[in-house]
């Protein structure tokens, strides 16, 4: 549904060229939530402001349907808008409306009529759970309703594509997770694709069917949540899974002297196998867990272990393959050239 081909987009700050994205190319489908995420300054906000146009590319192009939108004109650029729906980090709210004067002020710069703006208006604010508060102003809502009314007002205009810059960062846990389970709700029953950038991996894993990890304004992984989390290749991507639990560098090297450190990733039914005590049965290991824990995710569940296998060399290789062979993904927790490295 929205295609995003070798999008560069530079700036020029002082003089100098500022790259904010480099050759980003993705293909997000109709219906599915997909996930950017990616540190401060990576190129997030760009990006996604580049499926309504607020931002134009350099170079590349933007399709939507096949339509290549960065051809479009005024008026047919503001009717593109109508079809995408963009909810904020800080809410945008008019502080001197109600909450269902907030919801209504667009549909009425759209020129609707007052019966279509009152039947929206309703309908939005009972979807997001906010009907009793329609005559509440801002400043008598909590974070999470605010987000709630900005979540009405974007879907009043009732779009196919709904956008999420940081939707969720102001937010305490608990409030978040209840702003999650209300997109994994409009996505179901509206069937919106819902694009979203985040700096935050518990939103990737609670509702993101496929996701991509920006970096310097490139794209450096992307696919399924559930491959990229249970085996992420590129560093950036470890580091936002800290996937090597936050070990300390002398505990490795003090375990790496009698025996090897691995971080092992199951997924699905594989975290209800008692692979690891196959290992001291068949190949004389002692598996040592060192920290770890199941995640469930939007698509499934992800186990992930810090293992420190002790035992001798040659059946630690014998044991490494078991795992591979049963469907484990394992990478060495090192910076040497050991056992694992020889494996591939």
């Amino acid at each position: 549904m929205i295609e995003l081909k070798q999008i560069t987009k530079e700036f020029k700050v002082n003089g100098d060229t500022i790259t904010a994205l480099d050759d980003v190319s993705l293909t997000i489908e109709r219906g599915e939530i997909f996930g950017i995420i990616g540190r401060s300054g990576a190129g997030k906000s760009t990006l996604i402001r580049m499926i309504n146009l607020l931002e134009r590319p350099t170079s590349g192009v933007v399709e939507i349907e096949g339509q290549d939108i960065t051809l479009l004109k005024k008026k047919g650029l503001s009717t593109l808008r109508q079809r995408i729906g963009m909810i904020f980090q800080h809410y945008n709210l008019l502080k001197t409306a109600t909450v269902e004067e907030n919801v209504a002020i667009p549909l009425r710069l759209e020129g609707l009529g007052k019966q279509v703006i009152r039947e929206r208006v309703d309908r939005y604010l009972q979807i997001v759970g906010l009907s009793e508060h329609r005559n509440h102003y801002p400043e008598q809502l909590s974070g999470g309703q605010k987000q709630r009314v900005a979540i009405a007002r974007a879907l009043a205009h009732e779009p196919d594509i709904l956008l999420s810059d940081e939707a969720t960062s102001a937010l305490d846990p608990e409030t978040t997770e209840s702003i999650l389970e209300l997109l994994l709700e409009i996505n179901r029953e509206l069937g919106l694709t819902i694009f979203l950038i985040t700096h935050e991996m518990e939103v990737i894993e609670r509702i993101c069917d496929r996701v991509a990890v920006i970096d310097r304004g490139q794209i450096v992984e992307q696919g399924h949540v559930l491959d990229v989390f249970s085996n992420p290749s590129h560093e950036t991507t470890q580091k936002f899974l800290k996937t090597n639990l936050d070990v300390p560098e002398e505990v490795v090297s003090e375990l790496q002297t009698r025996g090897t450190l691995v971080h092992l990733s199951f997924i699905g039914s594989q975290t209800e196998q008692a692979v690891l005590a196959q290992l001291t049965k068949r190949f004389g290991i002692l598996p040592n867990i060192i920290g770890g824990g199941i995640k469930k995710l939007k698509a499934g569940l992800v186990g992930n272990l810090l293992v420190h296998l002790d035992g001798d060399h040659d059946q630690t290789e014998l044991a490494v393959r078991y795992l591979k062979t049963s469907g484990v993904h394992v990478r060495e927790v090192s910076n040497h050239a050991t056992v694992l490295d020889r494996l591939g």
